[in-house]
């Protein structure tokens, strides 16, 4: 309810409406209330699309991100915003249906720590991929006890299995959920030292789970 003075044609405090009046240093004001019911625009909708794919992405790998942005300035961004700001920017792209994540272009880490040489993915025992690398440590920057990060994702059920090993390890065997047999999977590996520093994050590639019997 809106009280007023000075008449019909006088200054009136509070709601009417969608218009509010008030009082400020013996100046009196109007303004409208906002439209509850104003629709977003298509750029906003989109922008909305594109952050929600990529948090189902990234969400789940905050602590593999914390690692890969570890020597990152984060005092005012944490790794996770700092990986979600360049993703958005750099790693999507627009089809016919919309927008997906163009996962050549994702970004785990940064760093100067080289990777392995020699990066392959075969086929395991059945539901399994064998990512593999050189184990030969040459270069002074390196270590055989440098941490390998594995990262796999499968886009149709939102679904991560990520796992750690050593350099040295050479291979790691990875199982594929039941729920991603059948499924693109997206591979990713990057190195970490034991002193922090981090190799680029590197996109091993596309395969298809396996599907059993098959």
């Amino acid at each position: 309810m809106a009280k007023y003075g000075g008449g019909i044609t006088g200054s009136f405090s509070g709601k009417v409406g969608t218009v509010i009046g008030s009082n400020w240093r013996k100046i009196n004001y109007m303004k409208s209330l906002p439209d509850r019911f104003k629709r977003d625009s298509p750029a906003q909708l989109a922008q909305q699309d594109k952050w929600r794919m990529m948090v189902a992405f990234l969400s789940p790998l905050i602590p593999v991100l914390e690692r890969g942005f570890s020597r990152e300035d984060t005092r005012k961004k944490t790794a996770y915003n700092i990986a979600m700001s360049y993703n958005l920017l750099y790693a999507v792209k627009q089809n016919e249906a919309g927008f997906e994540i163009d996962f050549k272009n994702v970004q785990l880490s940064r760093g100067s720590l080289p990777r392995a040489a020699g990066i392959k993915i075969d086929n395991g025992a059945e539901g399994e991929f064998v990512i593999s690398w050189s184990p030969l440590v040459t270069s002074p920057m390196i270590s055989g006890d440098d941490l390998v990060n594995i990262v796999m994702y499968c886009p149709a059920v939102e679904k991560h299995v990520t796992k750690i090993c050593e350099r040295r390890d050479g291979r790691v065997t990875l199982s594929v959920p039941k729920v991603c047999q059948g499924q693109i999977l997206h591979f990713f590996i990057f190195f970490t030292s034991a002193n922090g520093d981090n190799s680029p994050s590197y996109y091993i590639g596309e395969y298809r789970g396996i599907e059993p019997g098959l």
